[in-house]
């Protein structure tokens, strides 16, 4: 299967959606998987979706008992390329992504980005299947 570079127009003819011309284009992953350090289990999402106390619980366990309701939105941003974290500004505990608080502007999460409640409650991991 061919793919063409929707940003320099290289024809990448092996099929993998980043580009091989040199532009540095990859395509934004379709799907978003968030892993509960302490419970091992996970959640997938391919919408932007709202976390809060309820969903967390699903999958983090009891550790979701620092969340509120909502936490932190995950949006899928297809104009900038990427899935990107907001904290609530109603949470009463602040959201972090790899250490640093998340409480003024959108974080861009990557692989392997570490998401939790305060500094170190509640750690998700962040992969892209």
């Amino acid at each position: 299967m061919r793919w063409k570079c929707p940003s320099c127009g290289f024809d990448n003819g092996s099929g993998h959606r980043e580009c091989q011309g040199g532009c540095g284009y990859e395509a934004m992953p379709q799907k978003l998987t968030l892993t509960a350090v302490a419970t091992g289990k996970e959640i997938s999402i391919m919408i932007s979706t709202n976390f809060g106390k309820d969903l967390l619980r699903s999958f983090a366990g009891d550790e979701a008992m620092y969340a509120s309701n909502p936490q932190f939105l995950i949006q899928k941003d297809v104009a900038c390329g990427g899935w990107y974290l907001e904290h609530s500004a109603t949470a009463k505990n602040p959201t972090f992504v790899n250490g640093a608080p998340a409480l003024a502007a959108r974080r861009k999460l990557e692989a392997d980005t570490n998401v939790t409640i305060g500094p170190e409650k509640m750690r998700l991991t962040v992969r892209f299947p």
